[in-house]
């Protein structure tokens, strides 16, 4: 049998501590309660709310620091991925930007959409701080409907660099 790989954190370093164990089961427990929440938001207010929610975040957000920003961009995914309801990309970007909220950090909901021979119609919703996808995955081929002004569609990467050392 082969051996498996040691489990990357958000700081880049392997392995456990009962430091990082904590950590993990604060944040789980804290993505858990907001994807359950957001999950309610989305059948309340629909996608059309999201003007507002970014507005909230903008008003009451400040400067992320990027450390907390990447943690929230890596455990809201996984946890997503684990819960009995749906928790696509739109309630994981509910869920996240409320999370950085807490921290008093300011971020923005972006909904996009593909038209593609391959996939045909597609939407998809990012979170974004500032210029940086924070969760979302590749983005640049996605026509921005909902959450960007001009400048900041120029200016969004192709990528999203907060999750790519942590795949």
């Amino acid at each position: 049998m082969g051996k498996s790989q040691p489990r990357q954190w958000p700081d880049g370093t392997t392995g456990w501590t009962p430091g990082k164990a904590l950590w993990l089961l604060g944040m789980a427990g804290e993505a858990l309660a907001e994807l359950a929440r957001a999950r309610i938001v989305l059948a309340r207010v629909a996608a059309g709310g999201i003007p507002a929610l970014n507005a909230v975040a903008d008003r009451q957000g400040g400067a992320g620091d990027r450390v907390r920003v990447t943690q929230v961009g890596w455990i809201v995914p996984r946890i997503s991925s684990r819960v009995p309801w749906r928790a696509d990309c739109l309630v994981q970007a509910i869920a996240a930007q409320r999370m950085l909220l807490r921290r008093q950090i300011a971020s923005r909901i972006v909904v996009g959409v593909e038209n593609g021979p391959e996939t045909g119609f597609c939407a998809h919703a990012w979170l974004a701080c500032g210029d940086d996808v924070v969760m979302g995955g590749e983005v640049g081929r996605y026509a921005v409907l909902l959450g960007e002004d001009d400048e900041a569609k120029a200016a969004r990467p192709a990528t999203n660099k907060y999750s790519s050392r942590l795949e």
